[in-house]
């Protein structure tokens, strides 16, 4: 709960910075698409994968992000797999060069292992907060890298504590612009 109500407080400290962000232009929607990698702790593995999100601007610090995601990654005769489908929101404010971000995505996560031709595959609840930078380009693009921390709650395995440490690269595109 402790970087639940610090993402909170950051989230604020965005708000506050409204004046700023509305400088931004407002761009309708984006979509955006990359790797990211997944540090499974109860694992003991690190999952690499895809990822693609899409956002709609609400207002022009603040929009309505989907984002999905697959991982996955083979040890010997045991296969993990990780698919996720999240929604959320995301603040932004453009300080300088680049775009700083929060953003709170929350929603399905998909977990299988697959032992000896055995799988087993566990469907629970997803809470990930986190924030990252885009560098703009070229007019209608950006480069942006963030990271999060993935909390699976719920599931046939209540009792283990489930979080992930999320990196992603991606490449995002401004179609509008």
């Amino acid at each position: 709960m402790r970087s639940l109500g610090r993402v909170a407080a950051v989230m604020i400290m965005f708000c506050s910075l409204s004046g700023r962000a509305a400088a931004q232009p407002v761009r309708a929607w984006e979509i955006a698409g990359g790797f990211q990698t997944l540090d499974n702790n109860q694992d003991k593995a690190t999952l690499r994968g895809w990822t693609v999100d899409a956002a709609v601007r609400l207002i022009p610090w603040l929009a309505a992000v989907a984002e999905t995601g697959g991982a996955r990654q083979t040890i010997f005769e045991v296969e993990l797999h990780q698919f996720a489908l999240l929604g959320g929101v995301r603040a932004a404010a453009g300080i300088g060069p680049l775009i700083e971000f929060v953003q709170l995505v929350a929603g399905l996560s998909r977990s299988t292992g697959i032992v000896f031709g055995e799988s087993q595959t566990e469907d629970a609840f997803a809470l990930q907060p986190g924030g990252g930078v885009e560098l703009p380009f070229g007019g209608r693009f950006a480069a942006r890298v963030q990271i999060d921390r993935r909390s699976i709650l719920g599931g046939p395995f209540i009792s283990d504590q489930r979080h992930e440490i999320r990196l992603a690269a991606s490449l995002v595109l401004y179609p509008h612009r």
